[in-house]
């Protein structure tokens, strides 16, 4: 299936010459979905800043944008101000005017409207961490493209989905409206949505139709499978092992990896990590403890026993 797959997409090393926008970005948000969390999620957005950085060659480099909550503030936030990982932190109102509902879970919409900083936006979610140049991304005349969600479109077959968590478009307004539009006349559950949960339903139903998708080893997914009575199963014992063992075998290939899913290492014993989380968490903790060793501030002040046993 991956073959085939490959040889409907579009070859990104094709355009590798076309000229580079000087205006470019990646953004990502730092919005702690559980209060407790905060520090983890801080080490997250900086081990994507830290493993951008080492990996783009392109000049100038892509501004670095991290939106955060404008009721985020301490000694975190001023860490990861301090490190200086990202070039522009913007705070952000989770109580966005024209939303009818908590916007914690549509919070990335806000990337939309960089326009005055940004010729062109990529999109990465925050448990992402680089592993190979996404330089030619950059550069592509391909706009917008988002990798895609196999594990959505194995379970449906048909259709392929894209991944809300790593795109590239360029801001528009009129695109946030719509989306605002979608989630107001869109009742919950929002989980129910054919395309995937929340923001990626959203951003699939929205503009399906204008999105190249990319191909698939451009965010290589580590989800967590829930099974029926609500525990968790590694995907190497899941539906999707067959794909997950084929995307393995070609790990050489892989620009980036996306921990895809709410339930983070840190909320499960660490002796019950699925092999594919411990196999992600190994290249992670490379990458992290990197970091770390050029920035000690933040093992200083964000690593404990309970923020780091899971990253090495």
């Amino acid at each position: 299936w991956m073959e085939n797959y490959e040889s409907s997409l579009i070859v990104t090393s094709a355009v590798e010459d076309q000229e580079g926008n000087s205006n470019n970005c990646l953004a990502s948000g730092f919005v702690p979905i559980y209060a407790e969390s905060k520090e983890k999620y801080a080490i997250l957005a900086l081990t994507l800043a830290y493993s951008f950085r080492k990996k783009i060659n392109m000049q100038p480099p892509p501004k670095m944008v991290l939106l955060v909550s404008d009721k985020e503030e301490g000694s975190t936030l001023d860490l990861i101000k301090e490190t200086k990982l990202w070039d522009h932190i913007i705070p952000i109102s989770e109580n966005e005017k024209g939303l009818n509902t908590s916007s914690m879970f549509f919070f990335k919409f806000n990337s939309l409207k960089l326009g005055g900083m940004c010729d062109r936006v990529l999109w990465m979610g925050a448990d992402s961490v680089v592993l190979k140049s996404i330089d030619e991304l950059f550069k592509s005349p391909f706009v917008p493209a988002a990798a895609p969600d196999l594990h959505i479109w194995a379970r449906q077959g048909l259709h392929v989905s894209f991944n809300g968590d790593f795109i590239l478009f360029k801001p528009s307004e009129n695109a946030h409206r719509r989306l605002i539009h979608w989630v107001n006349v869109n009742p919950p559950p929002w989980r129910e949505n054919r395309h995937g949960p929340l923001d990626q339903g959203a951003l699939n139903d929205v503009f399906d139709d204008q999105v190249h998708v990319l191909p698939w080893y451009y965010s290589v997914l580590i989800p967590k499978v829930m099974n029926e009575g609500g525990t968790i199963q590694s995907i190497t014992t899941s539906v999707h092992s067959t794909e997950w063992r084929q995307m393995l075998e070609k790990q050489d290939m892989w620009k980036t990896m996306h921990m895809a899913s709410i339930i983070k290492p840190w909320l499960v014993p660490k002796e019950s990590h699925s092999l594919t989380w411990k196999f992600f968490l190994q290249k992670f903790s490379d990458v992290c403890g990197n970091m770390m060793k050029e920035h000690p501030m933040i093992a200083k002040q964000l690593c404990t026993q309970q923020t780091c046993n899971w990253c090495g």
